[in-house]
């Protein structure tokens, strides 16, 4: 009778095992791009390589958020904007700026240059400091710091 028992002890916690695996234990690799969302992203500058700059004077003017369905959300100075995301290979990522509100912007506004330089995003990384690097494919860099 006891045997009976403990066989029916195993039998549910090996169940309980399988369940637990199939849904996901800590073994579960992150989804790509996950190291993006929950975050919004200040623009602080973007480097050339021709050693030219431009500093962002006010970086909580122009924002990014990365949400977990694949669109992105931005501030480009007084204007709104959404658009897509897709991340490949793990460091691969591609954005798209397709809706944009056209508030005019004061004349030193960065708003058409900011949304030029996002949809020109090759890849993507993140530094030891936690600042987002986003290489574009004209070999600028346009460094955020999360807010």
């Amino acid at each position: 009778m006891h045997s009976h028992k403990l066989y029916k002890l195993i039998a549910v916690l090996l169940l309980s095992g399988l369940l637990l695996a199939a849904c996901g234990g800590a073994g579960t690799p992150a989804p790509a791009g996950s190291n993006l969302l929950g975050k919004t992203w200040l623009w602080q500058k973007t480097e050339f390589n021709s050693g030219k700059d431009i500093p962002v004077l006010q970086p909580a003017a122009y924002t990014l958020q990365f949400l977990a369905d694949g669109k992105v959300n931005i501030t480009a100075d007084c204007n709104n904007g959404g658009g897509s995301y897709a991340v490949t290979n793990n460091v691969d990522l591609t954005i798209r700026i397709e809706t944009l509100t056209r508030a005019m912007c004061p004349p030193e506004s960065l708003s058409e240059e900011y949304v030029k330089e996002l949809n020109d995003t090759g890849s993507y990384t993140i530094e030891p400091s936690g600042e987002l690097v986003l290489a574009l494919k004209s070999g600028a860099g346009m460094r955020f710091k999360a807010q």
